[in-house]
């Protein structure tokens, strides 16, 4: 599995005009006091470059090629999972110092505590993306992919808009439940929000797994 690692690697290391664009509006948001969203939208960015990698496995049916070579399709299943939460884990430990370093400076009587949590948050937020995007890669491409993925999104958003709309007609306290929520410790809510991507990514590996053991190249 180490050469699908070597292989992934270097695919990244071709788009590095990509990588040096998406770091420079980076360290502009961080500069312009939106040091908080950059964690959050490097994770973004770094998602996307790890599922990029399988487009060019499939590119001019690289796949048939990549499979007469000693792996099997679950180690490559695998070795996307680990490539994308490593990747990712490490540009959010450089980020988490970065950002916390500097709003350490800037800031006065910053709260550099409540500034790792919310830098680390964003590996939840690549945990979760790469959950979905990966079997919807796998399964559908790069353009049926994406169109799904884009009417998951809206379902969710229609979802969302009846749920809170039903809420306000029978009269159901949004506000009460948002002030419950507010109330648990923050301690319970990020180890539930870590169990919740823990068991995303158990599922979303099964499912990519059985793609591709069905798929044909």
């Amino acid at each position: 599995m180490k050469g699908l690692f070597v292989k992934d690697l270097k695919l990244m290391s071709g788009q590095k005009k990509s990588v040096f664009l998406v770091f420079l509006i980076a360290c502009m948001l961080m500069a312009t006091n939106s040091a908080m969203f950059v964690g959050n939208y490097l994770m973004i960015f770094c998602s996307m470059l790890v599922i990029s990698t399988i487009s060019y496995d499939e590119f001019d049916n690289g796949n048939a090629f990549l499979f007469t070579l000693p792996i099997s399709r679950k180690q490559y299943v695998r070795e996307k999972y680990i490539f994308g939460l490593g990747v990712c884990m490490v540009v959010c430990f450089i980020t988490t110092l970065v950002i916390v370093g500097y709003q350490s400076v800037v800031v006065e009587h910053y709260n550099w505590v409540e500034g790792i949590i919310s830098s680390v948050s964003g590996i939840f937020v690549s945990g979760f993306l790469l959950s979905f995007m990966i079997p919807l890669q796998l399964k559908f491409g790069s353009e049926k992919g994406r169109q799904v993925l884009i009417g998951i999104s809206g379902i969710i958003g229609v979802i969302c808009f009846v749920a809170v709309g039903t809420a306000k007609k029978f009269d159901i306290a949004i506000d009460e439940l948002s002030n419950w929520l507010d109330a648990i410790h923050p301690g319970a809510v990020a180890a539930g929000f870590v169990g919740v991507v823990l068991v995303m990514i158990v599922i979303s590996y099964l499912i990519s797994v059985r793609v591709m053991e069905k798929k044909e190249f």
